[in-house]
Formats: C-alpha cells, sequence, structure tokens
C-alpha cells in the first residue's frame, strides 16, 4: 500500500555534446518479485528533461525484490514487512595516542528517534582482526567478546577495548581490529554499529606530500601531515625536520640538506632545490613530539623542461608538461632516453584516424612534443610513442583535450533547520549558481526518507546520470615476455536516434505473418 516514486532524466547524444531532451514520452513498468508487470504508466520529460511518476504498492502483493523498468534502464527496490527502528547508536572518534597492547575506551551513545536517551540498556561487543583487504584473519575466528556494560541515565556507554598486537603489521593494506557493537533496548529491539582500530606500532604517523616528478620551474609546495593512530589530527606539540639525500640505483648515497624544517599542516616550497643538479633524491622527513619519533621516506625526480638529456640516464623517460589545449598555451609532452641510438616510434591519433606517424633516432636526449591546436570537430587527440632497447619495450601514452568551460553547478543553503517537530511545515531555500557565480536556470530534484530505516538497509542513491564530455580514442599496445603480442586501438562513436524501419506484411493462415 506504500507510495513508489520514481524519478528519471532524458538525454540525447549529439555530435555536439550531450544535452536534455523534453518532450520524451517514457513507459515505466513496476513488476513483482516474479518479474510479472502489476501496473504501467506514461509520462513526458518537462522543458528540463525530468520526467517522474508514482505508483502505490499491491496491499497483498509478494514480498521481494520489485522494480521499476524503462526502455532504457531499471531501478530494484525490496518490498517486506517491517518493524521500523526506534533508536539508533552512535560511536565517539577514538581517542588520541594509543598502541598495540594498550586498552583505548570506545564511547558511544544509544538515542531514540524521538530524542530521548535508552537508558539501562544493555550493551554487548566482540572483536577481531582483519587483515588483507578488511578480510577477518585466523580463518574467520570467532569474534573475541568484550565485558557487556549498560547505558546510563544520557544513554551513553564506555567500552574498554584492548588493542591487539600482532606478529607483523601490512602497510600496503594495514591491519584493523574491528569491534562490533550491539544495544538492546527494554523492548527487545536490537541496533548495532561498529568501529575500526588502526594496528600500529607507533602512537602517531607522519606523512609527506611530494610528487614523484618536481619541475624547477614550477616547484612544488611540500606539507607534513601528523595524525594520531586513529587518523585524527595530532595536537600535541611536534617538530618535523627533513633531510634529503642524492640517490643512485634507489640508495641514498649523498646528503644535499639538512635541518630542513617542515612545520606540520602548513605548505613550504623548497627554492634551494632550483640550485641542485636534475637527478634522483630522496626526502627523509623525522616527526618528534615527546617521547615519540617517527620517520617516512619520499622518493623523487629533480628536473627542468629546459633539459637536454634524462635526470640520471635513465633509460626510460616520459613527462606529461600539460594535457590540455587553449588558445593561449599549447600542451607538452617530453619523451626521451638516456641510452645510445634509440628509434622512437611515434603516432599521434584524432577521431577514427591515425593523423601522424613519424620516427626520431636520437641518442642520451629529451625530445619535446608540441600540440597547439585541436581540429574544430574533435574533442582530442591521443599521443602514442614507444621503442625497444636491450630487448625491452617501453611504451607511453597521453590524451591530449581541448579545454571546456566548466560546468559543474554549485549549490549552497540558503536556509535549512535540521531541528524539527512532527507536523511542522518548513520552507529550505536552496542557492544554485553557474561556475563564474551567476544564478543558473536550473531544476533540482529532491527525495526525502526515513531515515531510520537504514538501521535495516542502507539507503543509496541510484540517480547518476552521465554526460560525456569528450570523446577520444585510445591506444594500448602489450608484450609479453611469452605468449600474444597485441596492439589495441578505439574510438569512441556518436550515435544518432533513427526511426526504425517499418513493411508491409501478409497475414498468412494459421497465424503466420
Amino acid at each position: 500500500g506504500q507510495t513508489v516514486y520514481v524519478g528519471g532524466l532524458c538525454t540525447v547524444s549529439q555530435r555536439t555534446g550531450e544535452r536534455v531532451e523534453a518532450g520524451r514520452k517514457v513507459a515505466f513498468f513496476l513488476r513483482d518479485a516474479n518479474n510479472r508487470t502489476v501496473a504501467e504508466q506514461t509520462a513526458v520529460s518537462d522543458e528540463m528533461g525530468t520526467v517522474s511518476v508514482s505508483f502505490t504498492l499491491p496491499a497483498k502483493g509478494l514480498a521481494g525484490r520489485y522494480s521499476v523498468y524503462t526502455e532504457q534502464g531499471a531501478a530494484y527496490f525490496t518490498m517486506e514487512e517491517y518493524k521500523r527502528p526506534t533508536f539508533e547508536v552512535t560511536l565517539e572518534p577514538l581517542a588520541d595516542g594509543f598502541r598495540q597492547g594498550d586498552t583505548v575506551r570506545l564511547s558511544g551513545t544509544a538515542m531514540g528517534y524521538n530524542g530521548v536517551p535508552l537508558r539501562q540498556a544493555r550493551v554487548t561487543a566482540g572483536t577481531r582482526v582483519l587483515r588483507f583487504l578488511y578480510r577477518a584473519s585466523g580463518g574467520g575466528a570467532p569474534a573475541e567478546p568484550l565485558d557487556t556494560v549498560y547505558t546510563d541515565g544520557q544513554g551513553r556507554f564506555t567500552l574498554a577495548v584492548p588493542v591487539q598486537a600482532v606478529d607483523a603489521v601490512y602497510p600496503v593494506w594495514g591491519m584493523r581490529q574491528q569491534v562490533d557493537v550491539a544495544v538492546m533496548s527494554a523492548a527487545g529491539e536490537t541496533q548495532t554499529a561498529e568501529a575500526l582500530i588502526p594496528l600500529t606500532r607507533e602512537k602517531m604517523s607522519l606523512s609527506v606530500f611530494l610528487p614523484g616528478h618536481c619541475v624547477k620551474e614550477s616547484l612544488p609546495e611540500l606539507k607534513a601531515e601528523v595524525r594520531t593512530a586513529a587518523g585524527r589530527e595530532w595536537k600535541d606539540p611536534v617538530t618535523v625536520t627533513a633531510d634529503l639525500f642524492r640517490t643512485k640505483e634507489g640508495r641514498a648515497h649523498a646528503k644535499v640538506m639538512s635541518g630542513i624544517a617542515l612545520p606540520a599542516g602548513r605548505e613550504v616550497r623548497l627554492a634551494e632545490l632550483v640550485d641542485l643538479p636534475s637527478g634522483s633524491y630522496e626526502l627523509v622527513a623525522r616527526a618528534v613530539s615527546g617521547a615519540d619519533t617517527v620517520e617516512t621516506r619520499s622518493g623523487f625526480v629533480l628536473f627542468s623542461l629546459s633539459d637536454k638529456r634524462p635526470a640520471d640516464g635513465m633509460k626510460d623517460w616520459f613527462y606529461c608538461v600539460s594535457d590540455s589545449v587553449t588558445a593561449d598555451a599549447p600542451a607538452c609532452i617530453q619523451v626521451g632516453s638516456g641510452a645510445d641510438s634509440v628509434s622512437l616510434y611515434y603516432q599521434l591519433y584524432c577521431k577514427n584516424e591515425l593523423v601522424e606517424e613519424k620516427v626520431c633516432h636520437f641518442s642520451d636526449s629529451v625530445l619535446t612534443f608540441t600540440y597547439t591546436e585541436i581540429p574544430e570537430d574533435a574533442d582530442g587527440l591521443y599521443a602514442m610513442f614507444y621503442f625497444v632497447k636491450e630487448g625491452e619495450l617501453f611504451t607511453h601514452g597521453q590524451s591530449l583535450v581541448k579545454r571546456k568551460p566548466g560546468k559543474t553547478l554549485r549549490m549552497s543553503w540558503t536556509s535549512f533547520r535540521d531541528k524539527l517537530r512532527p507536523g511542522m511545515e518548513e520552507t529550505w531555500k536552496l542557492r544554485v549558481t553557474l561556475p563564474d557565480g551567476k544564478p543558473a536556470s536550473a531544476q533540482m530534484m529532491a527525495a526525502m526518507y526515513d531515515a531510520s530505516l537504514d538501521g535495516i538497509r542502507s539507503h543509496g542513491w541510484g540517480f547518476r546520470p552521465s554526460f560525456r564530455d569528450v570523446c577520444l580514442p585510445y591506444v594500448n599496445m602489450n608484450m609479453w615476455l611469452r605468449g600474444p603480442r597485441s596492439f589495441y586501438y578505439s574510438a569512441p562513436l556518436r550515435h544518432t536516434s533513427v526511426r526504425g524501419l517499418q513493411f508491409d506484411r501478409f497475414n498468412m493462415p494459421g497465424g503466420i505473418e
């Protein structure tokens, strides 16, 4: 007997791009758990291309997975008997500063949706270690139970959680200790929540944001971040310094700068890098706070756009200076090698055609490819580079696009309240502007639902219209030591809607046409 609301957006693809389609007639079909059509409605898209209908579910319909179908797609939902949750459980962020072997205090609150806290509600919990993409370790061993506690007069509770010690830490995938919490009300209703505890040997972590390629003409700003094991900002006094080493064959062999100050949370540009020779470097940064010390290493290549040779004589060198073409600034790509007698094969694709092809012969050099324009009827180009040296294939590809004005609308609330009483009427106001800040002629589609049902099944907004801004070719070359060699090329084509052909037919005896 409930009402299901369905909305959609009608678009059409043209050579000049995507646009909404007004006046399109769309048929919607409601299908039950047995995939039988139980209702049908037709709607016509408005001037903004939006279309919407509503269905009243059968009062005695089958429970299960229902769907609403159109010729272009479908949306699914579940119809079932349920009891609306009356309260929710929220967990607070973990306390700062802990490591393996410590005991952390995990606090939470059980609060009714009517604003009344659950008093003297039973709280149970269990914990287990997760590793390898957050799968349970120990072959799916059961969770280790924690002490049972009860909520206080404000619905609050606190659990003592021992941070488990593990034999090894997996820095790539990470390790987590999961805590599952269940709160049972006096009426027997149970709601759950979970928390993840990072398992680290240190109370704090240090990260330095540094790109893999640093160009002397536009040096990046370095930023050091110090966080707790729980991922929160480190609040205690901390000093971050760094040393810079020249590397050779991946190992540091000469210190070139020392005692570099990197204030935590602030961006710093190291102007001294301009005077250093091009090559491979490693920044070793360390954070010190009281008795705690943590260190991190970041490798990068320092070079100048005017370099004639690859840094450190690298056998394979590729760097995209800019991948967009504008009237004022061309796109630019650098390709090179520190080897002798290199034959670089170069191909340039536009739409579904190979528009340029050549071979460049050089030794220990960097070549610069500049692109000043893209054909009017094309969205971009694709440049392909490959060469073979000492039995090894090196390939690089780069898409080059025509820069277009931004199309993302900006939205901000000018009037919104989240504390309402039942039966109240509320007016919310939303401001929609173009990227340049001017008011937009737009239409908004909004939905409201009972958030308490998230305790049964999380709500997912499945409306994600896709607009293809660019239509680019793509090239890929694979060459394995053993097995097939392949060269793959694809060029997206824009589709045009045409009417289907219809012919006269004869009615034959026996029902055959």
